[in-house]
């Protein structure tokens, strides 16, 4: 080879190491290795002329394709941090209704862009080494092995199966009668955990919650364990008391059917047959992920969604609550002020009718690298995507106080349990950088409004998961002693151990992971389960 083809070959390889490093390191890698990618380009174009630009042949085929399935990856990548491969099982099998590429847009350009640095590095290094395979298949090969689904999936298939007793573990609520009747209103703050509190990284964007503190029962310990990582996973622990592990891809459309965890009771399952209104609120469509299922299955005989709060709210106050995008068909979520407003709205028509309230309202504004930042926290007054974590996170807090604040006025003497919880870890690369998964925690703050007893003031370090909130709130709510189970659950204010205490997050994830039998048991597939719905 001449001194130019080994030159063009080592900028070639520079280049296709330039997009490995992106696909799988932090989300801002392709911006800072943008300047030494381009030089490199530059030498390549340069001292390559003549060498690096031959008539592409059907060698080429399987690097294209590979490039173009780099696509999806990295986007998934980027935007939530890790793959998580029962998260993409379970989105796999219950679809992505209302989804749009819109909101993706930032990530899907990143990886086009990686996957094309990566096509036209083997085909400049194919061509350098006069057309020999090898400049072919060892690029493909080391893509394939270490992209972030193989090494998830590897993971996840070679992870050695352990005995576990937890389908034995599942425990139906033992309810009782409460002494009064408490509303509930459980406010699912997106991915605003425990690490923004940490003042020398992000500042005072926590401090309206940390506030809050002094007045609330706090638990700083809930953990992310498997099965709990997304948004959809976040609230059936949290209500159900149960990980939202894959159903099994056996059926090619599982999403549409028409039951969700139908054997096993939930929160809100409870609660209708106390007679309370569940309504759910959402600025979103809740055909994504089943959530319409579940919503469905569980007794939410209300259903504030993004087509819903279209018809209540004008045409402006609409198109200033949505970001705006270049992509054909952009259907936006609407923000978190507009989604806080129609639930007040909610709530006091509730109030009015003289009917218990338990409300869920979820926010989507501080998602991960990519956010929405609400119109109200603009300069001009129009909500828009916001890639500063720190600007989304504040803004969807500012909101959540905002929204406290309507409740307070409008309860009068009710009794109303409010909780402000993070519904799974941030997808932020920056914090999972700095501290592991398992060291973080969910936020998990309770206000006891006007309820008699309530241990305000207090805070609990004990570890635990998502699995235990349930119990704890059938216990704050009078539907159950201290020492409440449910699902895989305990009631954090008794005495038994949770699951993270007696197991520790590496083994209890470990049969998680791996318990079969327990994903059989929570989608009843065997016929166990107990629950007594009456669907409306």
């Amino acid at each position: 080879m001449s001194k130019r083809s080994v030159l063009a070959s080592l900028c070639a390889a520079t280049v296709i190491l330039h997009a490995f490093y992106a696909i799988n390191y932090p989300a801002d890698s392709l911006r800072q290795a943008a300047w030494s990618l381009v030089i490199f380009m530059l030498i390549m174009l340069v001292s390559g002329r003549g060498l690096i630009w031959k008539k592409p042949d059907w060698k080429l085929l399987p690097v294209l394709i590979v490039a173009m399935a780099l696509v999806p990856i990295t986007v998934i990548f980027r935007n939530f941090g890790r793959f998580d491969i029962l998260a993409i099982m379970h989105h796999w099998e219950f679809g992505l209704g209302g989804f749009t590429l819109s909101t993706f847009d930032k990530e899907i350009a990143d990886a086009g862009i990686i996957s094309i640095v990566f096509f036209l590095g083997v085909y400049w290094l194919y061509c350098s080494v006069r057309r020999r395979v090898a400049a072919i298949l060892i690029p493909l090969l080391v893509i394939m092995a270490y992209n972030p689904m193989s090494v998830a999936a590897f993971e996840l298939i070679t992870r050695e199966k352990v005995e576990s007793d937890l389908v034995e573990r599942i425990a139906t609520p033992q309810l009782t009668l409460p002494a009064q009747k408490i509303d509930v209103i459980i406010v699912l703050l997106e991915g605003v955990d425990r690490t923004f509190r940490d003042q020398d990284e992000y500042g005072d964007i926590y401090d309206g919650l940390r506030q809050l503190e002094d007045n609330a029962l706090v638990f700083t310990n809930v953990r992310q364990t498997t099965g709990t990582g997304w948004s959809m996973a976040g609230l059936v622990a949290s209500q159900c008391g149960l990980p939202l592990l894959p159903a099994g891809l056996e059926k090619s459309k599982f999403h549409d059917r028409e039951e969700f965890i139908y054997a096993h009771n939930c929160l809100s399952d409870v609660l209708a047959a106390e007679d309370y209104v569940n309504t759910f609120v959402v600025g979103a469509d809740t055909t994504f992920a089943g959530l319409n299922h579940f919503l469905r299955t569980h007794l939410y005989t209300r259903v504030i969604e993004d087509s819903t709060m279209r018809e209540i709210f004008d045409e402006e106050t609409q198109a200033r609550s949505t970001s705006k995008s270049w992509w054909k068909n952009h259907k936006p979520f609407l923000d978190d002020t507009l989604v806080f407003e129609a639930a007040l709205m909610e709530h006091a028509s509730i109030i009015e009718a003289g009917s218990a309230v338990a409300m869920t309202v979820e926010t989507v504004g501080p998602h991960g690298s990519t956010g929405v930042l609400s119109h109200d926290c603009t300069d001009d007054g129009q909500a828009r995507r916001e890639s500063d974590i720190s600007k989304t996170v504040k803004c969807t807090i500012s909101s959540a106080l905002t929204f406290l604040e309507g409740i307070e006025s409008q309860r009068s003497d009710r009794p109303t349990l409010v909780v402000f919880m993070s519904d799974h870890l941030n997808h932020d690369r920056r914090g999972n950088a700095l501290w592991p998964e398992q060291t973080q925690s969910n936020t998990m703050i309770m206000m006891g409004l006007g309820i008699e007893n309530f241990p305000a003031g207090v805070q609990y370090d004990r570890l635990a998961s998502m699995v235990d909130i349930y119990p704890t709130l059938l216990h704050l709510l009078g539907l159950a002693d201290r020492n409440a189970r449910a699902g895989l659950g305990v009631s954090l204010l008794g005495d038994h151990p949770t699951l993270v205490e007696e197991k520790d997050m590496e083994r209890l994830d470990l049969e998680l992971s791996t318990n079969y039998d327990l994903r059989s048991v929570i989608w009843n597939r065997n016929g166990v389960g107990n629950a007594n719905h009456t669907n409306p």
